[in-house]
Parts: structure tokens; sequence; C-alpha cells
């Protein structure tokens, strides 16, 4: 733990040599209070600390931070923060026996966020690749099922619906498997479409259940 702490140490001293290196590059960027030790943007003076690569354009390894320990006479075990210029995302991820293994990737100029994948795709805040496991999933939805219940809602003929599933090997309003493998679902979505179907055979259930009864008010009529 106290190597752990040095190294800590060591490298943030690091950082501060390296953001302060007497460059004409740096000197234009930043200045160091030495009163509070605070390194500042001399543009805003805001305060900062900052990796810099001292290239004007975009590189692969434009900045580059690693948190590692010793192992067979190598710093190679750890973790390490990463920004892409070339590609414009940032990397959070572990050091393996000197291998980086990536584990979540931020895209700088539209803010997606892989977990798991370094390119995840455009229309979608947040990308995982793998499974997920939490205690609970809270989705907004724009619309509900429950217009099945309302008087002026059409149910389906029964062997309307029947021959639907004859002719296209699943039921109206969800989806086919190729549509599925192809796209995936959204899951409020195809909740609410599953609730719509639940709603409609809860309807088919209690008209049977009416001529159910009507056919035994007639059986019983008969026998007497």
């Amino acid at each position: 733990m106290k190597n752990l702490s040095f190294k800590l140490f060591a490298s943030i001293a690091l950082l501060f040599v390296l953001v302060n290196h007497n460059t004409s590059y740096g000197q234009e960027m930043w200045y160091r209070d030495n009163t509070t030790n605070i390194i500042h943007n001399a543009w805003t003076n805001d305060p900062v600390v900052q990796i810099r690569d001292n290239y004007l354009n975009n590189s692969e390894h434009a900045a580059r931070l690693e948190l590692v320990e010793h192992n067979s006479l190598k710093f190679d075990l750890g973790g390490y923060l990463d920004y892409n210029g070339h590609a414009n995302f940032f990397t959070i991820g572990t050091i393996n026996y000197g291998t980086d293994i990536p584990a979540i990737t931020i895209h700088r100029s539209s803010g997606r966020v892989g977990i798991g994948t370094t390119n995840p795709p455009s229309g979608f805040a947040l990308a995982v690749n793998g499974k997920i496991k939490s205690k609970g999933v809270l989705c907004s939805v724009d619309g509900w099922a429950d217009f099945v219940f309302e008087k002026d809602y059409t149910l389906r003929p029964l062997s309307e619906v029947e021959a639907y599933i004859a002719d296209n090997g699943h039921l109206p309003e969800i989806p086919s498997t190729q549509e599925v493998m192809k796209s995936g679902i959204e899951l409020p979505v195809m909740d609410a479409k599953l609730l719509q179907k639940v709603e409609e055979l809860t309807l088919y259930l209690i008209e049977q259940q009416k001529e159910i009864a009507e056919l035994r008010k007639e059986l019983d009529a008969l026998k007497k």
C-alpha cells in the first residue's frame, strides 16, 4: 500500500512537471499559481490539469495517463485514461501484462458512451456489448395499450387472426422473427404490444364466457 501511494504521488508529480515544462507551447497555454499550487488555463483562468502531446493536429494518442504497479521487472499491470484525438474518443480501461483492455469509451463530439465496445453506434446514448445485471430499469413510454378497452376499439374476429397467422407466421402488430433478428426490439414498445395482445385475449375470453353462459341457459331450457 505504501509503494502504491508513492507511485500515485509520483504520477501526479510527473503530471505537474509535464504541464509546467518550459516550452513555448506550454507557456502560451498555462501558468501556475505558486501560492496555491493550482495550474490555470491562461485563456480562461480556470484551474485545470492537462496532459498534452504538443501536436497542433489530432493524433491517435493525444494524451494518456497510466496508474500501474510493478510486475516482473515491468510496470504493466493497472489502469489507464487515454484520449484518441484522431478518432475523437476518450477511453478508460485496465492494463493486463502490458495489454490495454478498454472498458468505457466516450465519444467527444456526441457524448455517446460504450461499455465493452469502442464504437458505440450513432443514435444511441449508451451501447453495451454484453449482459446487464440491474435491480431495476425504469423506461419512459409514449403510450400504453389500454386503448384496447375503449368502446370504439375494433377487436379482430378470431377467424381473421387465424388467417393472418397462417399467412404471416406471427400475430398482427407483432414483428416477425426476421425483423427482430435484424433490428432487435425496443423494450417499452414490445411490452406495450404484448400487453395489447393480452388485453385482446382477455376480451376474447370474456366474449366466449358470455357465449358459454348463453349456451348453458339454452341447454337447461331444453332439458326442462
